[in-house]
């Protein structure tokens, strides 16, 4: 029988992160879908360890990746612990799970690295994840898709 191939899953909040993620993957030469992966929006990370036992045992051809808003950080620790996926007890600690800590959310930290203001910034994944330097990538999200 052939090896099962891995399939990834990055879990995030929502639409916008979603095609924040999906466009700086690409930018940075990542071909998700060819790689096995998907970037799914949850709603948030009290849906994390709902969505975790959904998608099944991690280790059996599955691997969760994702990003966190700061003030969702501790039910993110919880969820991946009830789900199985493993214990962090800070943020190093989710790191090494595969989960990175947005401060604010990811569209402050994509406004931070292009270095401008937007209104409506939650409409905005796609444009800043477009517009922000490959070398200013925000550390969440670098270290996001670094593990791809």
């Amino acid at each position: 029988m052939p090896a099962r191939e891995t399939v990834t899953a990055v879990l995030v909040k929502g639409a916008s992160d979603q095609l924040a993620v999906e466009t700086l993957a690409a930018r940075l030469g990542h071909d998700l879908a060819a790689e096995g992966t998907v970037v799914a929006p949850i709603g948030g990370a009290h849906a994390l360890a709902r969505t975790a036992r959904r998608l099944g045992p991690l280790g059996d051809g599955l691997r969760l990746l994702g990003l966190v808003d700061v003030g969702e950080e501790a039910v993110c620790r919880r969820g991946l612990a009830q789900a199985g996926v493993g214990e962090a007890a800070d943020r190093d600690g989710l790191a090494r799970l595969g989960f990175f800590v947005c401060e604010r959310d990811l569209e402050d930290e994509l406004l931070h690295a292009v270095g401008a203001g937007a209104h409506r910034k939650h409409r905005y994944g796609r444009l800043l994840a477009e517009a922000v330097d490959l070398d200013h990538v925000p550390v969440p999200l670098a270290g996001l898709l670094d593990r791809l």
